[in-house]
């Protein structure tokens, strides 16, 4: 007894053009595979193969690594406006940022900023001389997160400069 499958495949016609059809027999039906319909499907897997990679390398975390980034002091003047002298060492420091990979692509060395700020010293408690540890501000731009950073905090000195005839 035939399956109702190889009945609607023994009916069909062939077609004389450039369609080439094999035919495999496996039991009581038959498969018929069409050349053009796998070329199809090949060329649609290799276009979802690209949009997956696409949405993997854009949306996917991606991290990327600054290295000799220096350190900025801000507000200097407000500390030495007010009889303080500030003494700091040159600092440069290293971290990777971390995001999707559109947001990461757009960041670059110029776009981030590592900062201390001094007008969070209180100065009123310095008469002398004073080493303030104060935390290093990461700027950075977009949606991504800081990490491996080579050092979160710089040391500062601050003096009191004493003039002559003050105390």
């Amino acid at each position: 007894m035939n399956s109702l499958f190889s009945i609607f495949t023994s009916n069909s016609s062939k077609k004389e053009d450039a369609e080439t059809e094999m035919t495999h027999h496996h039991g009581d039906y038959t498969v018929n595979k069409n050349r053009r319909v796998d070329i199809a499907i090949g060329v649609f897997a290799a276009i979802c193969a690209i949009i997956i990679w696409v949405y993997a390398v854009t949306v996917g975390d991606t991290t990327k690594e600054f290295q000799n980034i220096p350190v900025t002091v801000k507000r200097v003047s407000i500390v030495s406006t007010q009889g303080y002298d500030v003494q700091y060492s040159d600092l440069r420091v290293n971290f990777k940022i971390q995001g999707s990979g559109s947001a990461v692509s757009q960041i670059s060395e110029n776009s981030v900023e590592v900062y201390v700020d001094l007008s969070t010293i209180n100065l009123t408690e310095i008469t002398d001389m004073k080493v303030v540890e104060l935390p290093l501000v990461f700027n950075v731009p977009g949606d991504v997160r800081c990490l491996e950073k080579s050092q979160e905090y710089i040391k500062v000195t601050i003096t009191k400069i004493v003039h002559n005839g003050q105390s």
